[in-house]
């Protein structure tokens, strides 16, 4: 039998569907409709997936041992005939699947299992998750149905599966099946006592009067010898709308029967071994059966569902008049349209505060050259140049020697304060900097010209939109700057880069009168007149003279770097003698060394 024989008793039903479908896909609306579907639950091991594999007529999902679907799989049968503009626009000719939104067309079947497995290994594990993969198979010979596909129901856990795993499968299958649009379809095993199957238990406590429970009898052939399926068969109070015969095939007939023969084979073992129920057993009955009741409630649904697409487009149609659009335009009109509006507004925002735009009679700056003029010159005078605010007079002057404690070699704890309290003086404007881009952002909004300014007062609430959106976005923009501006600026005060002066002049301390025929001397502000300076104030005679009485080869011996006479000295990057030093701006020698030297370059 062909497969267009096959389906072709389907079609009533699912292009009623098709039409629903269709009409809530327009208005964006199918997560918040109940469409008609069949959900097929069984516990594991049972013949489920190979059932599934039969009503598609197609190899596809995987099976094995223990659980193998640990995702819902939702299967989207999709009619497509010959010249179906799906085809051009994919390119195949033949039958092919689509997974999830991967762009990759399957039209071997064999690869779609095992994308199945690997995508439920990699998100489950060895447990189960409660989210759907989608997958649509594109045919000429298929008609528009949804199945759902469950994990098979456990009792028990194996090695390594969470400890709860019976429950978490129980409560994904009684959310699936609960829907009252939804036609269940329980695998019932026939070589299991009525009493194990869950399947059927838990189906009937969210269909307690079996209205729209069909089962489905698998392992047939599976029977204990000498015992049979007609009782089964024959009692409608098990299952209220019927237990149809199936016959599978088994593990080692997988490799070698295709799905076309096994219906042959099917076919002759009911008509021998049940020939009193042959002609409602087998996978044809099966799908005529399923197509009965798919029909029958979609008919009852119809002007329910009807009514939810109309309360539905009034909304939209609501949103629409809120938005300003006054034209009687169909939905995909609508769509067209905002996405024109969008592209438009997005190419000139871009070119406003980004790219630039060159446009006539416009005498109004951007904010591009705004925020260009912020970056370039309005933030340089922003920045703190009056460091001798608090680099003045007696305070760090008395901040240093209160820093030596007993020692005689001054440290440079005075100095990083100092350099740290400077330092972050230069957070708030660089905040400010940021806050005065995000205002300007948004603003680009406003000088939109044109076709976008046209469109905006022709669809005021599409720019309230718009406006809302990017606030947002900006919004949320800024106070992650704000966040990182903070922490760059605390990570530069709290490493002082000792090479960098302050301002010349910044220190204007007395100088201490030297002793009787000695010269004066200064460290951190003091002046040194063609002599080497000593440290913490020490004079010998005009003569260079070591710290803690170190001397080496009967010379003076650097500290810290320190070289002494006629020679490059430094502490902290002082040099003396002659050569430019500077320490908070020091002048030492006549020469003089700028911090704005270097803040210029390091900007």
């Amino acid at each position: 039998m062909s497969e267009a024989k096959m389906f072709v008793n389907m079609d009533s039903a699912t292009k009623k569907i098709k039409v629903i479908i269709n009409a809530a896909t327009r208005l964006n609306i199918m997560k918040e409709i109940s469409v008609p579907r069949i959900v097929v639950v069984g516990t594991e091991s049972t013949g489920k997936t190979s059932l599934i594999n039969r009503i598609v007529n197609k190899d596809f999902l995987p099976s094995g041992a223990g659980i193998v679907t640990k995702m819902p799989i939702k299967i989207g049968l999709i009619h497509t005939p010959l010249n179906d503009p799906e085809r051009e626009k994919s390119g195949q000719h033949g039958d092919w699947a689509t997974i999830n939104k991967e762009s990759k067309f399957y039209t071997d079947f064999n690869e779609v299992s095992n994308r199945l497995r690997e995508i439920m290994n990699e998100k489950a594990g060895k447990g189960v998750r409660d989210a759907e993969i989608t997958v649509n198979i594109y045919s000429e010979n298929a008609v528009n149905l949804t199945l759902v596909d469950l994990p098979g129901l456990v009792t028990n856990e194996t090695k390594g599966q969470p400890h709860d795993i019976p429950k978490q499968i129980e409560d994904m299958v009684t959310k699936y099946i609960s829907d009252p649009n939804t036609i269940i379809l329980c695998v019932l095993p026939a070589n299991y006592a009525k009493s194990n199957w869950p399947a059927e238990k838990l189906a009937k406590k969210v269909d307690p009067n079996g209205e729209r429970t069909l089962g489905a009898l698998t392992h047939i052939d599976s029977m204990v010898t000498g015992t049979n399926a007609n009782e089964i068969l024959a009692d409608k109070d098990i299952i209220k709308l019927g237990m149809v015969g199936i016959r599978n095939r088994n593990q080692t007939q997988l490799d070698r029967i295709s799905i076309d023969q096994i219906e042959t084979l099917e076919k002759n073992y009911f008509k021998s071994d049940y020939s009193e129920y042959a002609h409602e057993c087998g996978i044809k009955f099966l799908r005529e059966r399923l197509n009965e009741l798919l029909e029958d409630k979609v008919e009852k649904n119809i002007p329910t569902l009807m009514k939810e697409l109309e309360k539905k487009q009034r909304t939209i149609k609501t949103e629409l008049d809120k938005l300003g659009v006054k034209e009687d335009i169909r939905s995909d009109d609508c769509k067209k349209k905002l996405r024109n509006i969008i592209i438009e507004f997005n190419e000139e925002y871009k070119e406003h505060t980004y790219d630039g735009s060159a446009t006539i009679g416009n005498n109004n700056e951007l904010p591009c050259t705004k925020i260009r003029n912020m970056f370039y010159k309005d933030f340089e005078r922003m920045l703190p140049t009056d460091h001798e605010r608090k680099l003045m007079g007696k305070e760090v002057k008395t901040m240093i020697e209160n820093s030596n404690g007993l020692n005689n070699l001054s440290p440079h704890k005075a100095f990083n304060i100092l350099c740290e309290e400077e330092t972050k003086r230069y957070c708030e404007p660089s905040v400010e900097c940021a806050r005065y881009v995000q205002h300007e952002l948004l603003n680009g909004i406003n000088t939109c010209t044109g076709d976008v300014k046209h469109m905006f007062k022709k669809y005021p609430q599409i720019k309230k939109k718009f406006h809302q959106i990017i606030k947002e976005l900006l919004d949320s923009y800024f106070q992650e700057s704000e966040k990182l501006i903070k922490i760059y600026i605390e990570s530069l005060a709290s490493y002082s880069i000792h090479r960098y002066a302050f301002p010349e002049n910044v220190l204007k301390t007395e100088s201490p009168t030297p002793p009787e025929g000695k010269q004066p001397a200064s460290v951190f502000g003091l002046t040194v007149n063609n002599q080497p300076a000593p440290v913490s104030g020490l004079t010998v005679n005009n003569q260079p003279t070591p710290v803690s009485g170190l001397t080496v080869n009967n010379q003076p011996a650097p500290v810290s770097g320190l070289t002494v006479n006629n020679q490059p000295a430094s502490i902290f990057g002082l040099t003396v003698n002659n050569q430019p030093a500077s320490i908070f701006g020091l002048t030492v020698n006549n020469q003089q060394k700028l911090v704005s030297d270097n803040v210029h370059r390091t900007k």
